[in-house]
């Protein structure tokens, strides 16, 4: 066919049906339109993440613990891998491109569930001390401190962990700035008595050492650098290296109620409801931990065998 018949009867078909004419090519143009906005959407969100990737620095990496997804010598897959503070230098000493590696812990602070920005617009000008407390809704949290250069408003969530099962064995909350020091006596009291314990720099305090000695645990509280009493240093130095390769699997935990659970917010307005959540949480927490300790239990590791060619 030549080429002006054919040209012409593309025409004549144009003019012939131009509503299916108009809605081929609308549809040609929409959907060109949608795969260019989607990438140009990807495209930004890639920008974006890299450039908040820049902003903690460049050259960095950030490991976080997690499960095994392979059987390994007979071990099962899905095994909890946990770093504590003794890999960040084996790493360091190991890795000849690593130029600095730092463990990192997690506090036990839970956030309130209140509008701060909108208290302080409102009326901190009228009553520059006291505008939060006069005028919160939750009358029970209060600010607090995680350290030197960070602070938060709400509550606290203690917890006495036993390093061996990974079992939460006791729990409170208490208002943002109670001390954890002080929480230390009433929440191990009513448990059976372990035969060490060990704590953070926040739980060490005469009255905390006094306990442990009088009830002849042996006392692996962290010491701070700046501790005067040299009877105390000497007692339990030893003691306070051992537990600080402990302390991860207790920060690891603490981490799971907030990272997994939502406890880094508090879901209700109260000091008694408060409770409950942390409760209801570490109860979520401890079955899954039951669970995945009995499966161990009853469950051997797999043992895969190789079909050998004769």
């Amino acid at each position: 066919m030549p080429l002006g018949i054919f040209l012409t009867q593309i025409l004549r078909d144009i003019r012939s049906q131009k509503m299916r004419t108009a809605l081929t090519v609308f549809g040609i143009l929409w959907g060109t339109a949608s795969v260019i906005l989607l990438l140009a959407f990807g495209r930004g969100i890639h920008v974006s993440q890299q450039k908040a990737m820049r902003g903690l620095g460049e050259y960095i990496i950030i490991m976080w613990p997690g499960r095994t997804s392979k059987i390994y010598q007979g071990l099962a897959r899905n095994r909890v891998i946990r770093f504590r503070e003794i890999d960040a230098a084996l790493l360091k000493a190991n890795v000849q491109l690593i130029g600095d590696c730092s463990p990192e812990y997690q506090r036990s602070d839970v956030k309130a569930k209140v509008d701060l920005y909108r208290l302080k617009k409102e009326h901190k000008e009228k009553e520059p001390d006291t505008y939060i407390d006069n005028h919160s809704p939750d009358k029970d949290a209060r600010p607090g401190r995680k350290h030197k250069n960070k602070q938060f408003y709400g509550y606290k969530a203690h917890a006495v962990v036993d390093a061996e099962s990974e079992i939460i064995l006791n729990v409170s909350a208490t208002p943002g700035n109670t001390g954890d020091g002080e929480e230390l006596t009433s929440l191990s009291a009513p448990l059976e008595t372990p035969k060490v314990m060990t704590a953070d720099k926040a739980y060490d305090s005469k009255e905390n050492h006094e306990y442990l000695s009088k009830n002849h645990i042996r006392n692996g509280i962290i010491i701070r650098k700046n501790h005067t009493k040299e009877y105390i240093k000497k007692h339990i130095r030893r003691v306070s290296n051992i537990a600080k390769s402990i302390r991860p699997v207790i920060e690891h935990k603490l981490a799971e109620l907030k990272k997994y659970h939502g406890l880094s917010l508090a879901r209700y307005i109260g000091l008694i409801k408060m409770r409950i959540q942390v409760y209801m949480t570490v109860l979520c927490v401890n079955v899954k931990r039951m669970i995945r300790l009995i499966y161990s239990c009853v469950s051997p590791p797999k043992i895969y065998l190789r079909r050998v060619q004769t």
